[in-house]
């Protein structure tokens, strides 16, 4: 029997049986895609070579590999984006379940998910006022920015991509999507609803700052020792970020070994090498020097700092040099992130350690 008259009877079997997929590589002869393990070439009945199996490699450090896997896992589900996007899939996951009919995230349409966003609402601050609104004593519903609802479209759509509904598939790119979120923007500019801007700290309001916050660490004399670290970690970290300009997520992850003493021993040199864009290998170093006003002398509060850190038995070597507390009000390793960073400014402004 010839190779051709082989080829058609498997052309006559693939036709009519159903069979599990395999993977397939392209003929040299004629590139026809074939069965990884096909003898012949299906289109042409040229002869191809079997792969041999590989032969399994005995001084792989599997063990070092899985170890390495892990941290790249837990860094990867650690990020500030990642944790936001996780926390918001499972909201999305129960929103369709509670529907009637119950639905699962896969049989979503475009209307679920502006029943979606519009339950969102209620965890907005951006207060909405109508018309005839007196201001004083309004009632008026708050509501989620403009930009909040165009970032949480860039998470639900990096969700859908994520369970295999991309492109024209994936919801958020569907146009009533999308006119929802004009019909937004329009509400909020026909009710001149302007974005809110971060609140300028000049110097004056800075210095009553750590005014307040070397207060609390002198009255803290009989505090927990944790209590003493979380006062010391509010200012130093406080005055760093006022004279470095950096983003506080950026300047919380600086770690111990970027931070060195500059030779003259008056000052010191942060070596940040996270910022907003990274580009490569590209640092930003920062040298800190001596401040004619002493009251918020960054120098000197990082002195103090690792003198504090010292007589607590804080080790900073190989980890952040700003360090989270953890719900058992223990140092942890974990670096001191924006969040951290808003939760204690909060407390501070009201009245609470």
């Amino acid at each position: 029997m010839s190779p051709s008259d082989l080829t058609a009877i498997a052309y006559v079997i693939r036709c009519q049986v159903a069979r599990i997929w395999k993977a397939a590589r392209r003929c040299s002869a004629c590139l026809n895609p074939n069965d990884i393990d096909a003898n012949f070439c299906q289109a042409c009945g040229s002869r191809t070579s079997l792969v041999k199996a590989g032969k399994p490699n005995k001084h792989i450090d599997y063990v070092g590999i899985s170890r390495r896997f892990q941290e790249f896992s837990d860094a990867a589900r650690n990020k500030p984006y990642q944790r936001q996007k996780s926390a918001l899939e499972r909201q999305l996951s129960d929103f369709p379940a509670s529907l009637s009919p119950p639905k699962c995230v896969s049989s979503c349409t475009s209307d679920d998910i502006i029943k979606f966003l519009i339950g969102r609402d209620k965890t907005g601050r951006t207060v909405v006022h109508s018309q005839s609104c007196p201001r004083v004593g309004c009632n008026c519903p708050s509501r989620l920015a403009a930009g909040s609802v165009d970032s949480l479209l860039g998470k639900l759509r990096a969700i859908f991509n994520n369970i295999g509904r991309s492109r024209d598939s994936n919801l958020v790119a569907h146009p009533r999507v999308k006119e929802y979120l004009t019909f937004f923007r329009e509400v909020q500019a026909a009710r001149a609803i302007l974005p809110s801007q971060a609140v300028s700290l000049l110097f004056a309001k800075f210095t009553k700052l750590i005014d307040f916050l070397r207060g609390s660490i002198r009255e803290g004399t009989l505090l927990a020792a944790v209590n003493k670290y979380i006062f010391v970690r509010d200012t130093v970290f406080s005055v760093v970020d006022f004279f470095t300009g950096d983003r506080v997520s950026d300047l919380g992850r600086l770690l111990a070994n970027q931070v060195f003493r500059l030779k003259d021993r008056k000052g010191f040199l942060l070596k940040l090498t996270l910022t907003k864009t990274t580009r490569g290998s590209a640092t930003g170093p920062f040298i800190l020097e001596p401040f004619e006003d002493t009251g918020v002398f960054p120098v000197a509060w990082i002195e103090y700092y690792l003198s504090v850190c010292n007589l607590l038995h804080i080790v900073l070597d190989g980890g952040y040099f700003f360090r989270a507390t953890d719900r058992g009000r223990v140092v942890s390793q974990k670096p001191f992130l924006g969040s951290a960073v808003n939760y204690r400014l909060l407390n501070i402004s009201q009245g609470r350690s």
